[in-house]
């Protein structure tokens, strides 16, 4: 038996990836989720940095008075398409959002289904630092990007 072929058998069998038995296309999704997440986690801060814009006189030029994202306003995981994400990462990032509904205190970003519209919590995340932090404390991870249904494939049973 060759090296190769020794080494293509034991990677089929316990998996090339160490003692966690991962195997090769977990590594593979988790590697792909990591780019992606860079990638939502970047939008994510960006789009906090652009709801913290304020007038000299401290209101918030780009959130309605009761700080809810307006109409015509995109968000990074808003279905119009407008941010840099795919269209799967845009429903992964609205879907991981909305797993922080029951956090207390109430997370940055929340949705408030009775009036269909996304609020920034800005009453209790009040400055933009402080909100930043809250974005860099919640950063997605590879886990989360994939339990919230990125890179599931047609057909798929998995979540």
């Amino acid at each position: 038996m060759t090296i190769d072929k020794f080494i293509d058998r034991a990677a089929n069998i316990v998996g090339s990836y160490g003692n966690f038995r991962t195997t090769p296309d977990q590594v593979d999704a988790e590697t792909v989720a990591l780019a992606r997440c860079a990638l939502a986690n970047q939008e994510l801060d960006l789009f906090t940095r652009f709801c913290y814009q304020q007038t000299d006189n401290g209101r918030f030029i780009n959130l309605a008075g009761n700080s809810q994202i307006p109409v015509g306003v995109w968000s990074p995981w808003g279905s119009s398409g407008k941010s840099a994400l795919t269209r799967s990462e845009r429903d992964t990032m609205r879907k991981w959002l909305l797993s922080f509904a029951s956090e207390r205190p109430r997370p940055l970003f929340f949705y408030m289904p009775a009036m269909r519209r996304w609020h920034v919590n800005t009453p209790t995340w009040d400055t933009l630092t402080i909100a930043l932090t809250w974005v860099k404390r919640h950063e997605m991870t590879p886990k989360d990007y994939l339990k919230y249904g990125g890179l599931v494939r047609r057909g798929s049973t998995a979540q």
